[in-house]
């Protein structure tokens, strides 16, 4: 060590002609003294900054050991924090004929274990699809096995497709910050509770889904991991019958018996149709978002201000054979039912990512199914109206 003359700071002098690789990389020993002999090159005698050559190797190795050991801090906190895994190679990847299949072997990772450190891949050849729809819908597929639903971190670039990285919604690792102005949990006009409760759950999901040389095929990556048991995610809007679902397919009810179940839809009164309060309560969530144009919003001012609106047609009369026997109404009744619950669900999971297109294709494949279902729910006193939504459409 040497003093500059002139400052109140130490210096160390560094000659490249003596630099000594730490033995990590191959090099000599620090206290070998056959590396402090200084290389060929000129000389240091008579110059005003002269440094013992013996101890040189020795800072220069105790600055490289505190630099590998912050690099391996590093990554043991990322580790704990769920943010980092080790890089996992083909051969470690389990390879599935399907997606079903996928899904499968990850609904019984999560029965055997509370530590998940899943990785699986298998092909997929629906060239309709883009790679970020297809990522997805297999984001939403994981929720209804798993009971947990993942939030979106970030989207890593890829030049042949496209990457997702998630985390659970109920990891407390990642849990926002509460402002200063609100520290009361948020309610819904419903009275409910929208916080989440948080667990150490050490989670990380990534999703990835490129070109795999032939066109319309491509492979798909899931990665998981999660380490702890917990009460699986509810959404309120989803319909009860939904809720109940998502609890008897998912590994909770075995893993965490301590939690009751959902709680079990409402009994519907005689003059309710189960058809028509399902599919509207949806259609009234994805509504206030869309961005109706002059035709729509027209034909709900027309709604809104018409005094005696026309009645509506009841179902039965809407062209059935008559000849329709009881089990096949039932049967395509629960069928049309069904695909709707699955289509509002698939609605209700855009939302995140402000998909503008999805919105014109929905609104004008859509228009006389959204205005019927507007039409019914305000004769019925069951239309939930949105002024920010129609002073956006205007």
């Amino acid at each position: 060590m040497a003093h500059n003359p002139g400052t109140t700071g130490m210096y160390i002098n560094f000659d490249p002609n003596k630099v000594v690789l730490p033995p990590i990389f191959g090099g000599p020993a620090p206290h070998d003294e056959s590396a402090s002999a200084p290389l060929a090159g000129p000389s240091t005698q008579g110059t005003k900054r002269k440094r013992d050559t013996n101890t040189a190797p020795a800072i220069r190795f105790n600055n490289f050991e505190k630099v590998l050991q912050r690099a391996t801090q590093n990554e043991l906190n990322y580790a704990a924090k769920g943010e980092y895994e080790g890089v996992i190679t083909k051969d470690r990847l389990k390879f599935f004929e399907s997606r079903d299949e996928l899904m499968n072997a990850l609904r019984d990772a999560f029965k055997e274990s509370h530590n998940i450190n899943f990785a699986a891949s298998y092909r997929a050849h629906d060239p309709g699809i883009s790679h970020k729809q297809r990522i997805q819908t297999i984001t939403h597929d994981i929720w209804k096995v798993t009971g947990y639903r993942f939030t979106v971190k970030d989207h890593p670039r890829m030049k042949d497709g496209h990457k997702t990285r998630l985390w659970c919604s109920q990891d407390e690792a990642h849990k926002n910050r509460p402002s200063k102005s609100s520290q009361s949990p948020r309610i819904s006009t419903d009275g409910l509770v929208l916080a989440k409760a948080r667990y150490p759950c050490r989670s990380g999901l990534l999703i990835s889904s490129r070109d795999d040389g032939e066109p319309g095929n491509c492979l798909v990556v899931v990665r998981m991991h999660h380490h702890f048991a917990h009460e699986a995610y509810y959404d309120h809007t989803l319909p009860p019958e939904m809720t109940q679902s998502i609890w008897e397919q998912t590994h909770v009810k075995d893993m965490v018996p301590h939690l009751p179940p959902p709680p079990p839809p409402p009994l519907l009164s005689p003059q309710a149709e189960p058809a028509m309060t399902d599919v509207s309560d949806e259609e009234s969530e994805e509504e206030p978002n869309g961005n109706d144009g002059a035709a729509p919003s027209q034909e709900s001012e027309h709604l809104m201000h018409e005094p005696d609106p026309e009645p509506v047609p009841p179902p039965f009369e809407s062209g059935a054979p008559p000849s329709l026997t009881p089990e096949v109404y039932q049967e395509r009744m629960r069928r049309h039912i069904t695909n709707l619950r699955e289509f509002c669900d698939g609605l209700e999971y855009q939302l995140p990512f402000n998909d503008q297109r999805l919105l014109e294709v929905l609104e004008s494949e859509g228009a006389q199914f959204l205005r019927f279902v507007h039409h019914c729910l305000e004769m019925e006193g069951r239309l939930k109206a949105s002024t920010t939504a129609d002073a956006a459409s205007h």
